[in-house]
C-alpha cells in the first residue's frame, strides 16, 4: 500500500522544504524536506527515475512558496481570474525541471552512491546559478531565504545568498556520501551549528544605529492594486499621499519617500512642482510612470526642494508578463487581460547609471521592486553607501509574496553590509541595517508613515569584493575532479 503512493513522498518532502519560507518561517525545516527527497532519490537508479523526485520535489516546492502569484489575477477577477490556478502551476512545473535535471544527472556518470552524490551536489548548485539568469532569471525560493532571521544569515557577508544555498545543499547531501546515515546528520549539524555560532558572533552586541540625525519619512499608503489604477480614483490616491506626507513629526524632515508608481498619471514639470510645493518644498523621491521618445519607464525620480527633477533612475530589469511580454506576437491574446496597464503595453528597459546621489541616502544603488532578488545584479558597480527599494506589491495582495520579497531584500543588506531603505505601497516598509536586523517597519496591510534615521554604513563584506567567484571556481573544481575520476574508474575497468 506505501508503495503505491512512493511517488508522492518527494512531492510532499517539497511542501515541507517550503515551509522554511516567509511566512511559515520555520528554520532548518528545509533541510529536513530536502533531506527526504535525496534519501527517495539515493534508491533510485535511473535518469528517469531519479528526475522523477526532484521533479516532484520540486513541484511540491515551488507551487507553495509561489502560491502568492494567484493574487495578480485577482485584481480583475472577471477577466483573469480563470489564469489563476495557472501562473503558480506552470511557474513552479517549469523551475521544477532545473531540480529535475540536477537529480537525474547524479546517475549519468557513475553507478558509485559517494560520487553520485557528489554529482548531484555540483549539478543542483549549479542548475541553482543558472535560475538566477535563464529567460530573464528568477532566482526565488532560494534556500538561503529560508533562513531569513536567524544568525546563519550573516554568512552571506562572506558567501552571498547563491554560497548559503550551495552550503545548506551541501549539508543536505553529506549524511549520503559515507555508509553511516547518522554519522553523517551529526556532521551536518555540527557544520551548522559553527555557522550559527559565527553569526551570533558576527552581530555586535551594542550597535550605534544611526548614520546622522537627518530624517526621512517614508508613505506607505496602502493602495489596493484595483484602486492604484482606475482614473476615476487618481485624485484621490495623490491626495491620500500628500496628507501622509504632510502629517506632524517630531523631528524635521529632510527626505520623503514615496513607493513605486506612487502617480500613475503621466506629469510633467509643472505638476511636479507643483507637488513639491504641496509638501513643503521637502526633496523627495517617488516612483512614477514616465514618457520619453515614446517609451515608457518605470522611474524613480529625484526632486529638489523646489519640486526641479534632479535624477531618474529607469528600471532596468523588468518582470516577464508583468511590464513587458516576452515574445509577444505569440501573446497578442493577453492583451487586455489586466495584467499590464494603460496606454502603452510594455515598459522599456531603463540604462544609465544605477545609482543616486540623495540628501540623507549618500550615494544610494536604486532598486525598483523585483530588481533585488538578483544578488549579482545589485552587487556590480561601485559600493553604494545605501540600498534604497521601492515596490508596489498590491499586486500580489496580503500574501506571503511581500513577507518573502523583504527577506530577499534583507539578504542583499547582509551581503554588502548596507542599509536597506524599503518604500512599499502596501508594505513591508522598513529599515534595515547592515546586518539585515529591523530597525523600524510598516507592515503588510497598514497605512501610515514611518520616520526613521539612517542606520551606519558597515566595512566592506568580502561578499561584496568577489561575489560569486569563489563558488564558481570551486564548483569548476570539483566538476573537473569527478570528470578526472569517472575517467580512470572506466580506464581501470
Amino acid at each position: 500500500m506505501i508503495l503505491a503512493f512512493r511517488p508522492f513522498f518527494p512531492f510532499l518532502a517539497g511542501l515541507i522544504a517550503s515551509l522554511g519560507n516567509a511566512p511559515a518561517s520555520l528554520p532548518l525545516i528545509t533541510l529536513v524536506g530536502a533531506g527526504i527527497a535525496v534519501y527517495f532519490s539515493f534508491r533510485e537508479t535511473s535518469f528517469k527515475s531519479t528526475f522523477r523526485v526532484g521533479f516532484l520535489f520540486g513541484a511540491g516546492y515551488f507551487i507553495l512558496t509561489l502560491s502568492w502569484l494567484i493574487y495578480p489575477f485577482l485584481v480583475d477577477p472577471d477577466e483573469t481570474r480563470w489564469m489563476a490556478p495557472f501562473a503558480p502551476l506552470l511557474t513552479a512545473l517549469g523551475l521544477s525541471l532545473f531540480w529535475g535535471l540536477a537529480f537525474g544527472m547524479s546517475t549519468l556518470l557513475t553507478d558509485n552512491s559517494s560520487d553520485r552524490m557528489l554529482v548531484l551536489l555540483i549539478g543542483w548548485i549549479a542548475l541553482e546559478l543558472l535560475r538566477e539568469h535563464l529567460f530573464t532569471g528568477f532566482p526565488w525560493g532560494m534556500f538561503a531565504y529560508t533562513l531569513d532571521g536567524t544568525p546563519i544569515m550573516q554568512v552571506t557577508s562572506l558567501i552571498g545568498a547563491n554560497g548559503l544555498t550551495a552550503l545548506l545543499i551541501g549539508l543536505v547531501i553529506v549524511p549520503f556520501l559515507g555508509k553511516h546515515l547518522w554519522h553523517g546528520v551529526g556532521v551536518s549539524v555540527g557544520l551548522l551549528a559553527l555557522v550559527w555560532i559565527w553569526g551570533s558572533y558576527r552581530i555586535p552586541s551594542e550597535i550605534e544605529f544611526t548614520r546622522s540625525d537627518e530624517t526621512i519619512r517614508i508613505i506607505q499608503p496602502n493602495i489596493p492594486q484595483n484602486e492604484k489604477w482606475d482614473p476615476m480614483l487618481q485624485s484621490a490616491n495623490i491626495n491620500l499621499l500628500l496628507e501622509l506626507s504632510n502629517r506632524p513629526s517630531e523631528n524635521e524632515i529632510d527626505l520623503l519617500l514615496w513607493p513605486e508608481t506612487a502617480i500613475t498619471i503621466f506629469v510633467d514639470e509643472e505638476d511636479m512642482a507643483l507637488i513639491s510645493s504641496k509638501v513643503k518644498n521637502i526633496p523627495f523621491l517617488a516612483g512614477f510612470r514616465r514618457l520619453a521618445d515614446n517609451r515608457m519607464y518605470n522611474s524613480l525620480m529625484a526632486l529638489d526642494d523646489q519640486g526641479e527633477l534632479e535624477q531618474v533612475y529607469d528600471k532596468q530589469h523588468l518582470v516577464p508578463f508583468g511590464e513587458f511580454i516576452p515574445f509577444e506576437g505569440m501573446v497578442k491574446w493577453i492583451q487586455g487581460s489586466g495584467l499590464a496597464n494603460d496606454e502603452i503595453w510594455d515598459f522599456s528597459e531603463g540604462s544609465g547609471s544605477k545609482f543616486l546621489n540623495l540628501p540623507v541616502l549618500g550615494k544610494a544603488r536604486a532598486l525598483i521592486c523585483y530588481e533585488a532578488i538578483f544578488p549579482n545584479e545589485v552587487r556590480t558597480g561601485k559600493r553604494p553607501d545605501t540600498l534604497l527599494q521601492i515596490t508596489n506589491d498590491a499586486w500580489i495582495g496580503n500574501s506571503w509574496g511581500p513577507r518573502q520579497h523583504f527577506a530577499i531584500a534583507k539578504t542583499r543588506a547582509i551581503e554588502l553590509g548596507l542599509p536597506l531603505i524599503r518604500v512599499s505601497n502596501n508594505g513591508i516598509s522598513a529599515v534595515t541595517d547592515g546586518y539585515g536586523q529591523t530597525i523600524q517597519m510598516l507592515d503588510v496591510g497598514v497605512k501610515g508613515v514611518l520616520d526613521a534615521n539612517i542606520p551606519f554604513t558597515l566595512p566592506p563584506t568580502f561578499y561584496s569584493r568577489v561575489g560569486d567567484w569563489p563558488l564558481l571556481i570551486l564548483l569548476f573544481l570539483s566538476a573537473m575532479f569527478l570528470l578526472i575520476r569517472s575517467k580512470t574508474i572506466t580506464n581501470t575497468h
